[in-house]
């Protein structure tokens, strides 16, 4: 069945033809884009107020990237939304516009002036709406759907760049104090059934939306509740965010699968799985002793990566998460946020380096040159180089270990030890 949608005046990205088929509809574009939609209307004379909660618009904020060095308040429906998120196409993650619905004060944090950042949790004035993010809870997308669409929420749900990984927006009916979001963000992750991460409760959280060059089209779906996160009170709170549970045994060989001695001690101890993620995150202190900001970065980067995560999905959640831990235990003053990305970046690089299996899946955008051409010489023509295949030196190994028995037991016992913790090739 098929509805042609009549143009509505001053409303942007507005669909032109609503279509149901099966227990399943979808909005049509004039541009040929897609968004799927829930629930299915089978009398389309209720089509017009269907319409209506989807196109209410909603005060937002965008910043251009992560930093949020810059905003823009907008006044957008979630289908101006969803048409954004499938429209907007980037290189990299990096570079993908963020959204929050809420308002700031307008002013760079105060507790960080090297960032020159808009968004902080105590620069939030209003908000508007919440936003959560499932990561690693056991809960699909369309499971998800079903639950909302069941909760009878006005909701835009839509995939992450990571598989299985999605992010939830659900508006308020009305501006509302930056207290509040607690208490809203507690109901949404109750009608979840308490799936939604725990960065979710971060006041200032914002997600990144769109697509990057390359990778499939994200995954956007909108349920059109009759009701706003506000206004649903018969769902119990959960307020904390997923924790995901070991599974396994923390019994290790300390052998290791290679002749280096310092990666096999690291993988062991350091970066083989099971690590529980979201608590080593959550146990993070400046200075902390053995959950140091240093340490549970290199644990965690090590872990998702591992998983099939991009580096630029490991730095956004480290970074968010070392600005947690700063604000938390007033230490932001302490941190160059910029350094601090290159860091992690490098953390990452250093690490993809050790296990260049993870390449494809840590830097997905990035491709090998495919020829290099020689300087053309009287020895050798630029045809004799052509067929020459670049070598992968990482693959390879890492080279000889060192030897033990050269130098005392304990310096070389402390020697095995940090090598391994800060990630030194003894080559």
């Amino acid at each position: 069945m098929k509805q042609y949608i009549p143009d509505t005046a001053g409303v942007k990205h507005a669909a032109s033809i609503y279509e149901g088929y099966g227990d399943k509809a979808k909005l049509l574009y004039d541009d040929e884009s897609v968004i799927e939609c829930a629930p299915l209307i089978e009398d389309y004379t209720m089509l017009e107020a269907w319409l209506a909660h989807v196109r209410r618009p909603v005060t937002m904020t965008i910043f251009p990237d992560q930093y949020a060095h810059s905003m823009e308040v907008e006044a957008l429906s979630l289908e101006g939304l969803a048409k954004r998120v499938v429209a907007v196409r980037r290189s990299t993650k990096k570079m993908l516009p963020y959204v929050k619905l809420a308002t700031f004060n307008g002013v760079f944090n105060p507790q960080n002036t090297e960032t020159g950042s808009l968004r902080y949790d105590a620069g939030v004035v209003e908000i508007h709406g919440v936003e959560g993010d499932k990561d690693s809870a056991p809960l699909t997308f369309d499971e998800a759907v079903e639950k909302l669409e069941a909760a009878n929420l006005l909701t835009l749900i839509y995939a992450s760049a990571s598989p299985n990984h999605f992010r939830v927006i659900c508006p308020t009916s009305k501006p509302l104090l930056p207290a509040e979001r607690r208490e809203l963000m507690g109901v949404l992750n109750g009608v979840l059934g308490g799936a939604l991460s725990r960065e979710s409760f971060t006041p200032s959280q914002a997600y990144y939306y769109g697509q990057v060059i390359g990778k499939p089209a994200p995954r956007v779906r909108i349920v059109a509740g009759g009701r706003c996160i506000d206004q649903c009170h018969d769902f119990q709170p959960i307020y904390e965010g997923w924790k995901k549970e070991k599974t396994e045994s923390n019994n290790t060989d300390l052998s290791g699968g290679t002749s280096n001695t310092f990666i096999n001690y690291g993988e062991v101890h350091i970066y083989k799985e099971p690590i529980d993620i979201d608590q080593a995150l959550a146990d993070m202190e400046y200075k902390g002793d053995g959950n140091g900001v240093h340490l549970t970065q290199l644990r965690v980067a090590a872990s998702l990566l591992s998983r099939g995560q991009s580096a630029d999905e490991v730095i956004e959640r480290l970074l968010a998460e070392t600005r947690r831990v700063a604000e938390r235990d007033d230490h932001g003053g302490a941190w160059s946020w910029p350094d601090e990305t290159k860091k992690l970046d490098s953390l990452c690089a250093t690490w993809v380096k050790k296990k260049p299996e993870l390449q494809a899946t840590a830097y997905p955008a990035e491709r090998p040159t495919a020829n290099v051409k020689p300087a053309t010489t009287s020895v050798a023509s630029v045809d004799q180089w052509s067929n020459i295949e670049p070598i992968n030196l990482w693959a390879t190994g890492m080279g000889p270990a060192l030897p033990k028995g050269l130098l005392p037991k304990v310096i070389e016992d402390l020697a095995f030890e940090h090598g391994a913790l800060t990630l030194l090739d003894w080559q």
